[in-house]
């Protein structure tokens, strides 16, 4: 059977080439490839370790790696049989690839460590599956859960950059979850911080670095959306939209829902209600 090349140049926004997953065991395993390929090569070390070679320098990049290879860079790695190494790759290509690799922060610095992670492997395995399925639509779908992927790798990369281990950030974001699910019940910012093991100011800042606002400003946001969501789908009144979102000041609860909407709640109803009507946008 003729194999064929998966290697093709993508002139749409995005996508995958091919993908997959390596177990080195007992045997050798690598890739010497002098002019690179066309398309961009992401490698993931799961477990044991490679030896990559740059500018005629091998160095040894352990498990919770990623290596990065733009089109027509030269690529040199090998795996030994002696370290039970489990790698995952992806090929994929498309015309805002440079922006997206520059965006996660691995475009010059193509070896970067994320530490090992069971979710980037789970990123991994759903591309595999959805590439071996071959289904309809499996192109949109590929390109959403490299998206994902992408995006989880960017994240760690920026938490580690930061000096967020990943059990501070595990905590902070269970602690995000709570915040959502507690509203009501105007847990103070000391108390949260006790949870994730924290004094009060190390998990402003932590919090601060992983979601781009402090803890204050995300219950802020999260009541607000709340208010927004009760104020569209229900015929709750304004005391009990406030109440449901942790507020018990009725006016308060209007000077803060304009403040962050430039609409009082009830301007906020009734305009929501006459698009809806309207069967159209405003």
């Amino acid at each position: 059977m003729k194999i064929v090349s998966s290697e093709r140049l993508i002139e749409e926004y995005l996508g995958v080439n091919s993908c997959g997953r390596q177990y080195i065991a007992g045997e050798r395993q690598g890739s010497l490839r002098e002019k690179g390929r066309m398309d961009y090569h992401l490698l993931y070390i799961a477990e044991g370790w490679a030896e990559i070679t740059e500018n005629g320098r091998k160095q040894k990049v352990p498990a919770g790696s990623v290596i990065f290879y733009p089109p027509h860079v030269r690529q040199e790695y090998c795996f030994y049989e002696e370290t039970n190494s489990v790698s995952y790759y992806i090929h994929f290509g498309g015309t805002e690839c440079e922006k997206l690799m520059r965006s996660i922060g691995v475009l010059e610095e193509r070896i970067v460590f994320i530490g090992k992670s069971a979710e980037i492997e789970n990123c991994f395995l759903e591309l595999i599956e959805e590439y071996n399925m071959k289904e309809i639509l499996s192109d949109a779908a590929l390109n959403g859960k490299l998206l994902t992927l992408l995006a989880g790798i960017g994240r760690r990369l920026s938490y580690r950059r930061a000096g967020i281990d990943n059990a501070s950030g595990s905590r902070i974001k269970e602690i995000k979850r709570q915040m959502s699910r507690e509203l009501t019940e105007n847990i103070t910012l000391s108390e949260y911080a006790g949870r994730c093991g924290l004094s009060e100011s190390r998990f402003a800042h932590l919090f601060k670095e992983m979601t781009d606002m402090s803890p204050h400003r995300y219950l802020l946001f999260l009541r607000c959306e709340k208010a927004r969501e009760l104020l569209e789908n229900t015929e709750m009144s304004m005391a009990q939209v406030a109440e449901q979102v942790g507020i018990a000041d009725q006016n308060y609860f209007s000077r803060f829902f304009k403040k962050y909407t430039g609409q009082s709640p009830r301007e906020y109803r009734h305009k929501e209600r006459l698009q809806k009507n309207n069967g159209k946008k405003i």
